[in-house]
């Protein structure tokens, strides 16, 4: 008997297209509760404004619902509140480097994007191979700063109580 036949999966073939509908459907019924709408959009919402996070290659990266101007405030905000040394602010072609060092004269560099008037990159890259742990640390204290920095949302004034 052929080794390679008896380790084919017969029933793989007969089973995909019955378990790839039932698979669908589970997805589709999952989120019938009524809260969960109500719960998940403002979440959504909030992800939209704040960015979403990847760190590839030693570099993280988040795109933020903001103008250049307010992140770069957020970004020098943060390297003053953890005591980094600013360095150097240059302009860049569509954006901003900051480059500042830490007590160990490890480079931290902040990359301001442009993308739009309305949509801003920040890429944070400390030391020469990425550092993770930090990288997150001063972008978590970046959203903090910028959302401290931004006025809240005006109250939409067609939903008032009588």
């Amino acid at each position: 008997m052929n080794k390679t036949l008896a380790r084919t999966p017969l029933l793989t073939p007969l089973l995909t297209p019955l378990l790839t509908p039932l698979l669908a459907l589970t997805l589709l019924a999952a989120p019938t509760g009524c809260l969960a709408p109500a719960i998940i959009a403002p979440a959504a919402f909030d992800v939209a404004r704040l960015g979403t996070t990847s760190y590839v290659s030693g570099e993280l990266t988040a795109a933020f619902e903001a103008d250049i101007d307010s992140l770069l405030a957020a970004a020098k905000q943060t390297f003053a509140d953890l005591k980094y040394s600013l360095l150097t602010q240059r302009k860049a072609p569509h954006g901003i480097n900051l480059e500042a060092r830490d007590d160990r004269n490890a480079r931290v560099r902040i990359h301001i994007e442009r993308r739009t008037r309305a949509v801003t990159v920040v890429h944070i890259r400390v030391g020469l191979w990425g550092d993770e742990p930090i990288s997150s640390l001063l972008m978590a204290h970046l959203r903090q700063a910028f959302i401290g920095s931004t006025p809240p949302p005006a109250p939409n004034s067609g939903s008032a109580e009588k």
